[in-house]
Formats: structure tokens, C-alpha cells, sequence
């Protein structure tokens, strides 16, 4: 079999065709595609000692007496439950200590300032959905009975 050498513009534009491949197919190329995110989340707010105090208040109508401050895994993924006040409507619709909450009536809750947030604006005598991450697994929680605190109560509540 005779060998044809390949020189000149055509092993230029096959050299060059190699290039284009190997940079798509290794991502390294402008002309893969690129990927935007979907829902960008607003940075966390910071928050002092007196603000938990205020975040508390502004859970209690979920029946949420204490949150976990953020672990590393859970940051921005949710608010992770410490404790469910007994016989309120957290406890009644299934919320347990651990629980992590993911959405309110489908809403993500990155942070418990946006918890508050849903919880206090939400209307009173509705359902409510919570998807909550628990031991690894989701699951949606029914909230009936939730009453936001009327506004004379809710003080410094972010809003």
C-alpha cells in the first residue's frame, strides 16, 4: 500500500478540526454550550443574636420553636428544625426535629429569614405545603391551621 503524504492548507484544516473536537468534547471550548442557572439565590443576610430572637417569633405560627444554624451540607439547601412546639401545627402536620424544610407552597427557602418571610405573608385558613428533606429522603407536609402574626406583633420581622 503506497503512503500519501498530507501537507499544506489540508493537514492545517485537519489538525485544526482535531483542536475544535477535543476542546468541545473536554468543555474547554466557546463553543460548548453554557450553562446558567436556573433560579439564582440572593445572598444571606447576616444575622446577630438579637435577629434569632426575631426569627424565632417570626416561626412560632409554623410551630417552630428553635432552628439549627446552617451546616455546611445544608447551606442555602434550607432551614434545618431543632425543635416543634407540641400540639402546634408544625407538629400536627408531621414536622419533626431534623426536619429539613426545602420550599414553602413551593417556594425555596434558602435561608430562615425567607422562611419567615412565606410564613408571615402567607394567608390564614389556607393549606400549606412544606417539602421537608428528612434522613435523606423528601417528603410534603400538609400546614393546616397556620395563623401569620398580625402586624401590631410581628416587629422587626423581615417582610
Amino acid at each position: 500500500m503506497a503512503q500519501q503524504k498530507v501537507s499544506g492548507p489540508a493537514a492545517v484544516a485537519v489538525i485544526g478540526v482535531a483542536l475544535v473536537l477535543f476542546a468541545v468534547v473536554f468543555g474547554r471550548s466557546s463553543l460548548a454550550p453554557k450553562e446558567e442557572p436556573a433560579f439564582v439565590l440572593p445572598p444571606e443576610p447576616p444575622l446577630g443574636s438579637q435577629d434569632i430572637a426575631i426569627m424565632r417569633q417570626g416561626l412560632e405560627p409554623l410551630g417552630i420553636t428553635a432552628i439549627l444554624p446552617p451546616l455546611l451540607e445544608d447551606r442555602r439547601q434550607g432551614v434545618r428544625v431543632a425543635s416543634v412546639k407540641p400540639g402546634g401545627v408544625g407538629e400536627a402536620a408531621g414536622l419533626k426535629p431534623g426536619d429539613l424544610i426545602a420550599s414553602f407552597d413551593g417556594q425555596p427557602v434558602a435561608h430562615s429569614v425567607y422562611l419567615v418571610m412565606l410564613v408571615n405573608g402567607s394567608k390564614t385558613g389556607v393549606a400549606h405545603s412544606l417539602t421537608v428533606v428528612r434522613a435523606g429522603k423528601q417528603q410534603m407536609l400538609r400546614v393546616e391551621g397556620l395563623a401569620p402574626l398580625p402586624p401590631e406583633e410581628r416587629g422587626r420581622l423581615p417582610m
